[in-house]
């Protein structure tokens, strides 16, 4: 699921950054929806990364909470990058 959500957020993002280049004007919080999709994107790609290295090992324990939480920032950062995709579409 999160290999999903990183695809959506990426496709999300180049769909904003190509409605970006045709706006006439921009909207006051489309840059910091854009910084905030990116920082947790990428925290939530270094848990998501974490999370299956400690799976390979049979001796690790991986709690529900670290999965959720990969899982609700996955959601999150695709929530926030089609935000800034679409004030982008609508500038």
């Amino acid at each position: 699921s999160v290999l999903c959500f990183a695809i959506a957020t990426l496709c999300s993002f180049w769909a904003g950054m190509r409605h970006r280049r045709r706006a006439r004007e921009r909207h006051c919080c489309q840059a910091g929806f854009l910084i905030a999709a990116w920082i947790i994107f990428a925290l939530t790609s270094m848990n998501a990364l974490i999370i299956l290295v400690l799976a390979f090992d049979q001796d690790n324990t991986i709690y529900p909470e670290v999965v959720w939480s990969a899982l609700v920032g996955s959601i999150l950062a695709w929530m926030l990058m089609f935000g800034y995709s679409e004030m982008a579409r609508r500038g």
